[in-house]
C-alpha cells in the first residue's frame, strides 16, 4: 500500500518517532527526563511580550515634546489600568488643566522627552507547548522544551489544512 503514495513518503503501521517539542522564546520545561506525557499535557511554557501601544502625549495635549516629564503623573515601570491619568498639563493660573487619560492597560516602558511619546506595553501572552503525542520524555532541552519517543502509527503527507493536531 505504501507504493501507491508518493516516493519518499512514509506509511507505517508501528514506529518509534521521536519529536521536539520547542518553545519559541526561552521559557519553563514543566516535565522532567523519564516522565510519560499523554498527546494534551502540557510540556513547557512561556509568555511572549505584550503587545506595544504609542502615546502622543505631546500631541494630544499640544505641549512641546520636552515638557511632557513635568505633566506626567506615572513614571518608567508603572503598571496603568483603561481610564488611569498619565498626564496632566499645569493649565493657566492652576485652571484649564488638559488631561489624558488611558485607552490601554498595561506597563510604561518607555517616556521620551525627545519625542514627547510613551509607550505603553500590554500584559504578557501566555504560549504552552504541548506534548502532542503519548510517550516518555527522553531529552529535556533547558528553558526550551523536549523531544518525546512514542511507538506510533505514522503516515506522513504533502498537504494538510490547519494547525497540528492529535488522536
Amino acid at each position: 500500500m505504501a507504493h501507491a503514495y508518493t516516493p519518499g513518503l512514509i506509511v507505517s503501521n508501528r514506529i518509534q518517532h521521536r519529536t521536539r517539542r520547542i518553545l519559541p522564546i526561552a521559557g519553563d520545561v514543566l516535565v522532567e527526563l523519564g516522565d510519560r506525557v499523554a498527546a494534551q499535557d502540557i510540556v513547557a511554557q512561556t509568555f511572549m511580550p505584550g503587545d506595544i501601544t504609542p502615546i502622543n502625549i505631546a500631541n494630544v495635549l499640544s505641549l512641546p515634546p520636552g515638557d511632557v516629564l513635568d505633566c506626567m503623573l506615572v513614571k518608567e515601570g508603572d503598571k496603568i489600568e483603561v481610564k488611569d491619568s498619565l498626564a496632566m498639563t499645569k493649565g493657566i493660573f492652576g485652571m484649564f488643566k488638559n488631561e489624558y487619560k488611558s485607552k490601554v492597560a498595561g506597563t510604561i516602558e518607555s517616556i521620551s522627552k525627545t519625542t514627547g511619546q510613551v509607550i505603553v506595553r500590554g500584559e504578557p501572552l501566555p504560549v504552552q507547548v504541548s506534548a502532542f503525542l503519548a510517550g516518555e520524555v527522553v531529552e529535556v532541552i533547558p528553558n526550551q522544551g523536549v523531544v518525546i519517543d512514542a511507538e506510533v502509527t505514522f503516515i506522513q503527507g504533502i498537504f494538510g489544512i490547519g494547525g497540528e493536531t492529535f488522536g
